[in-house]
Parts: structure tokens; sequence; C-alpha cells
């Protein structure tokens, strides 16, 4: 690990391309609690500030490395003065896609003022964009560079615009008749290029969007649409524009609750991407995941982030879930095995038993809420106190359904 330190403070003290310090700034992320235990994180904090004034001095913006400078600093090591800067560059700079030139800090200056322009005159963003729909029968290399461009020049200073983005995308990649064309990866690079004309990204957007209609539009798409969203889920997560936490909170979770809840075997259709969702973006091995290396590394990183908190009390909210999808007679039996192998892959990876001894408390709080007798049948008391066992990695029953 002293090797892999050393290395990665040796390339921020070179000059640098925006892609290389996205790579090494994830993998000194993932390693951050050993980075902590080494205490090496002032040394990391003060050599990513001077990779980052090299970066601006050649008119360069990586959000990836500002967002973990302000998150490995965490008010600790920086000036007052350098922290401030830091907080307003991040609130000021978009990523500047590749097609830009990068030569000076003129042009960093050019391109922020153009992706934070001012001015009152403003053309709302329709409801409904045609042009995303037809990008799927467009065949052109830079057909969704020039889409996402065209699009936020007519609609960026609407405040919902990336929201609207991201919705219609969504109603192309459902009426999708081929599940085996290349849509999903076309769309998925759109979606690239619209995240880096937001200074925030598109994943805030993509949530709130969950949060808002995202429910009530998946639990009614048929098999084809869902392999369509899931191949173009997993590629963002890939490209780093959506995270891992997000979907597994905003769709995954609440898709187990409702299919409980629903008391219908309609449930099967979502039931299942949900399952699979979950099974890529938590459980599966590299190989799932191609060739690439830095997406590799994007994946791992974004995995570590849900047995941390404040992700981990999601994830242990979810296993009662699982349990009750368990023995659940409307649910399809191939499905209720498959909520069980679920849960006891992610008990029993090295990365969930360490997140759960470093917080108990999400464990009570979750079973508490889930031991309520009045409203609980007797009938799972029992499976409940197993998932616990096997969450502490304690002697269990054996009374598991499958």
């Amino acid at each position: 690990m002293v090797f892999q330190l050393q290395l990665s403070l040796g390339v921020l003290e070179r000059p640098c391309q925006s892609e290389c310090l996205t790579i090494v700034a994830e993998m000194l992320r993932r390693y951050s609690p050993i980075w902590a235990g080494m205490g090496a994180l002032r040394d990391i904090t003060l050599a990513l500030y001077a990779a980052n004034q090299s970066c601006k001095s050649r008119g360069i913006h990586c959000r990836a490395l500002l967002a973990f400078l302000l998150e490995v600093d965490a008010g600790r090591y920086l000036e007052s003065s350098a922290r401030k800067n830091v907080e307003m560059e991040i609130a000021s700079y978009a990523q500047v896609s590749s097609f830009l030139p990068r030569s000076s800090e003129w042009c960093s200056q050019l391109v922020s003022k153009a992706l934070r322009p001012s001015g009152s005159e403003t053309e709302p963003c329709p409801k409904k964009i045609p042009e995303i729909l037809l990008l799927s029968n467009n065949t052109r290399p830079d057909a969704a560079y020039i889409l996402a461009n065209s699009l936020w020049f007519h609609y960026h200073k609407s405040p919902n615009w990336a929201w609207s983005i991201w919705d219609n995308t969504f109603a192309a990649l459902r009426v999708q008749v081929n599940a085996e064309a290349p849509c999903d990866t076309r769309y998925a690079n759109f979606l690239l290029h619209i995240d880096q004309h937001l200074p925030d990204g598109l994943d805030e957007h993509v949530a709130r969007w969950f949060q808002e209609t995202g429910k009530v539009e998946l639990i009614s798409i048929d098999s084809v649409a869902w392999t369509n969203l899931t191949h173009t889920l997993l590629r963002l997560v890939g490209l780093n524009v959506l995270a891992t936490t997000t979907i597994l909170k905003g769709m995954v979770y609440p898709l187990w609750s409702n299919a409980l809840s629903s008391g219908t075997a309609d449930c099967e259709v979502y039931l299942r991407a949900a399952h699979d969702i979950f099974a890529r973006l938590v459980l599966s091995g590299e190989e799932d995941w191609g060739k690439d290396i830095v997406e590799l590394q994007r994946v791992r990183v974004r995995r570590q982030d849900v047995f941390c908190s404040p992700h981990l009390s999601l994830l242990v909210g979810a296993i009662p879930t699982l349990v009750f999808l368990e023995h659940a007679p409307h649910v399809p039996s191939e499905l209720r095995r498959r909520a069980v192998a679920l849960r006891d892959a992610v008990c029993g990876s090295i990365e969930f038993r360490q997140g759960i001894y470093r917080d108990l408390n999400a464990v009570r709080d979750a079973f508490d809420k889930s031991l309520q007798y009045d409203a609980l049948d007797e009938s799972l008391v029992e499976p409940l106190m197993d998932a616990l066992r096997l969450i502490l990695n304690v002697t269990r029953t054996g009374m598991a359904a499958y």
C-alpha cells in the first residue's frame, strides 16, 4: 500500500489530463480508511491541491479531483482561503468536454462563463424532446455529442432541463423494441456529454426523478425496456455519471418494497430487474464489467460507498424486506430463491461485515423497525432473527425457507 500511495502522489506531481487525474483520485478514495490509518491524509490533501493548481494553469478542470480534495481535507488541512477557492471553483465550473481546447487559464475562464452564462433570456425546456427519441436511429459516431451540445445550448437556463433530459431518455429506452440494439450504449454516451455540461453532474437530477415520478414509471415497463434501461444504468456507473448508491436508494430498494406491498404476481418483471441490478452493482465479479481498467476502478469505488455511512443503513434496512419477499406467497418461487441468495451473498461479503461492525446501530434500528409485533406475522419473527444472526455471523437456526 505504501508503494501505491507513493505512485499516486508521484503521478499527481506530473502534468496530467483530467481522465488520468480522475483515475488517481478514485484510487486514493477507494483506500481512504487505510490512508487515514497511515496518517497520510494531510500529504494527500496537499498533493491534490497542488495538482489542481497545476491543472488550472493549463486550463484543465477535473470535477472528481476537486470533490475528493474537499472530502479528504474535511476542513482540517487546507488554509481557509485555499479551501474557499476550491469551493468557489466547484460551484463555478463544469467539466470541460475533451473536444474543447485546454491550453490556458483564459480558456478555463471562458468555458466557465459559457457553462454558467448571464442574462435573462431563457427557452423553456419542453416536456417532450423528439430528438432524443430519434437518437437511437442516428448512426453517426458524434451524434450523441452533437445532440447533447444542441440541447444544452437551447435549454441550459431552464431550471429543470437536466431532469427533463433524463425523463426523455428514459422514455426513449422504454419504447425501443430491440433489446439487442446498441441504443443503450448510444444513450449512455449521450448522458455522459450531458453530465459534462452540469456543474454538479447528472446524478442528483436522476436521484430526484427516482423520488418524484420514477417508481410509477418503473413498475409499468416491460422486460425489453428493463433490458435497455439496465444496460444504460450499468454503463453510466462505469462512466462515473451515476453513483451505485443513487440507483440502489432510488430504484432497487423502493422496487423491493413495492413488490412486497403489491400483493400480486404483477411484480415479477420489475422485481427480477431489481434483483439483477443489485447483483451486478453489489455482488458481481470483475469479469462481469469487461476489461476496461478505468471502469473497473470506478465500479470498485462506487461499490465501496454502499458499505459505508450513510448508505450502509439503507442496505441493512432493505434486508428485512428481502426476508419478507422470501416468504411472500404472491412472489414467484424463483424470485424468492433469488432474494435468499442475494441476502446470503451480501451478508457474507467482507465489506458488509466490516461496515456493520463499524455501525451496529444501523442493524439495531433496521430490525427494531421490522419487529413491530402488532403488525408482523408471527411466522416471520424467526426468519427475521435468522437474518439478524446471519448479519452478525452467529449460529443460525436453519429455518430459511429455501
